[in-house]
């Protein structure tokens, strides 16, 4: 059973991902970068799906914070804003994979 924190701050897009992913795996659910980080410091995670853009930072930023503090833990970043430029800032950083909605 994998461990997931998935960041998203659309609940329609929570409701699908939870919909898809919570029958085989423990999920942590996060809709701030803040709440995020409080998740990841009291829970050991083996995945991090995250959205792009987010109200109080983006997914970038949040991938380099988790590759400083574990770089172990995969991050998968979605997101309807899709760029080449982001893309490749994603995957130099250590994402393990960048979808488009």
């Amino acid at each position: 059973m994998k461990r997931i924190l998935i960041i998203e701050d659309f609940k329609d897009t929570i409701d699908l991902i939870k919909n898809v992913l919570e029958d085989d795996n423990e999920l942590y659910f996060a809709t701030t970068s803040k709440e995020a980080f409080e998740i990841l410091q009291n829970n050991p995670i083996d995945l991090v799906i995250t959205d792009l853009k987010l109200p109080d930072t983006s997914g970038l930023e949040i991938l380099k914070i988790i590759k400083n503090l574990d770089p172990k833990i995969s991050v998968i970043i979605v997101t309807g804003y899709g760029s080449i430029t982001s893309a490749v800032d994603a995957m130099k950083n250590g994402a393990f994979d960048y979808l488009t909605k």
